[in-house]
């Protein structure tokens, strides 16, 4: 007895990401060069930064999606949120990027 192999997906090639609507959240509504971290915290010990977007600030912890690219954050410190997203490349295939936002200081006069 025998059956037809079927085609192994690549293996954790992530899903497309559905279009974005009027109801994605501010932090997932624009891209990440829109996006300025402008300060951070910590609560109960736990790191947040604080993102400006064109729609406000927001708080944002470890784990959180930002940006229209759906990159997670995988690090937060006093001055940098360490991010992970997937980029599709021209062949086809995703590969796995590191990027980063950093505090963003008014200049002194």
């Amino acid at each position: 007895f025998s059956r037809p192999v079927s085609p192994v997906p690549e293996p954790l090639a992530p899903l497309a990401l559905p279009p974005l609507g009027d109801d994605v959240h501010p932090l997932r509504r624009w891209p990440l060069q829109a996006l300025t971290m402008v300060g951070s915290f910590s609560s109960d010990g736990v790191p947040s930064a604080l993102v400006q977007t064109p729609a406000g600030l927001f708080r944002v912890a470890e784990g959180d999606l930002v940006g229209a690219e759906g990159a997670r954050v995988v690090g937060l410190d006093d001055t940098q949120m360490s991010l992970r997203l997937w980029v599709k490349q021209e062949n086809g295939r995703w590969t796995e990027r590191q990027d980063a936002l950093s505090i963003q200081r008014a200049a002194k006069p």
